[in-house]
């Protein structure tokens, strides 16, 4: 089937979801890299959109639960009076960051008891009430911090912050657009939460490694060049899959995660999907087709 080329305007309904926008008279510009896609509506395509079903080949509206990861982000800042020097760690020392956390897991184990069968938590005023076991965690948990800190923040004027928050934003900035959001995240340190795929609530997600962090700060880099390339490549394919996409799953995101031998994984998460981490494939087309015959219970 040929490739659009026409301009076309679509008037587009509420959605079902509760907190979408009222959005009408999308315009649909010159999409020409979607296959497949109908500058017509056929009377089913019609049908479908008064179901408020996703159109292939037309970018979905903006939905108000987008922009939240903006609000997300603030609360982690790596740079100000309010830095989240845990996160900064993380993205810094991912290893250093581990271990740090695992101290702090093994510490609040050790004021965790149970009562009447049910799970309680010891509160913690003074020294007095961790025990000999809770102490030595705290005590190496705080060694280790400090001991990254003197290393890698003091007396550098915040700069190891704003170096990561510079490259992060600029990767945003540079793929993001005027209708949905791409957000980057490091995964690394070994903490499910900080790093989910879906952690920031945008539209699209890109997951990196920490040494694709450190070469995408440092632009003189030998491998540099290459490595912007494959992030556009995959950037692009993760947003391709958005376009073609033609269906009614509703809180719809689309993530891509990296690795460093230069392969990609494209992800897929929705409301009502059983997976926890959404679903995911090596290939665009596959995922595209996995999202097609999903049945959700």
């Amino acid at each position: 089937m040929s490739k659009i080329t026409k301009v076309t305007t679509i008037q587009i309904e509420q959605p079902k979801y509760p907190n979408n926008k009222n959005v009408i008279g999308v315009e649909h510009k010159e999409k020409k890299d979607c296959e497949g896609c109908a500058v017509q509506l056929s009377k089913e395509g019609k049908l479908r959109n008064q179901n408020y079903a996703k159109l292939k080949g037309v970018t979905s509206t903006r939905e108000t639960w987008e922009d939240s990861a903006k609000e997300i982000k603030k609360s982690s800042s790596l740079t100000g009076p309010y830095a989240d020097y845990n996160e900064l760690m993380r993205l810094d020392e991912p290893e250093t960051y581990a271990r740090y956390m695992e101290l702090r897991q093994k510490r609040m184990d050790t004021l965790t008891y149970s009562e009447n069968g049910l799970t309680q938590h010891k509160t913690v005023n003074s020294w007095d009430d961790l025990s000999d076991e809770g102490k030595e965690y705290e005590l190496e948990s705080a060694r280790i911090f400090s001991d990254w800190f003197k290393r890698r923040c003091e007396n550098k004027g915040g700069q190891l912050g704003e170096s990561i928050s510079n490259t992060i934003e600029e990767l945003e900035e540079r793929y993001s657009d005027d209708v949905h959001d791409v957000t980057f995240n490091m995964y690394g340190g070994n903490n499910p939460i900080t790093e989910s795929m879906w952690r920031y609530n945008s539209k699209f997600s890109v997951m990196i490694s920490k040494s694709m962090l450190d070469t995408l700060s440092n632009p003189n880099s030998g491998s540099y060049q290459n490595l912007r390339l494959f992030i556009d490549n995959s950037v692009n394919s993760m947003k391709q899959a958005e376009l073609c996409y033609e269906g009614t799953l509703e809180w719809l995101r689309f993530g891509v995660k990296l690795d460093d031998n230069m392969q990609a994984t494209y992800y897929a998460n929705f409301a009502g999907c059983k997976e926890s981490d959404g679903i995911h494939s090596n290939s665009v087309e596959d995922l595209l087709q996995m999202l097609t015959n999903y049945r959700i219970q």
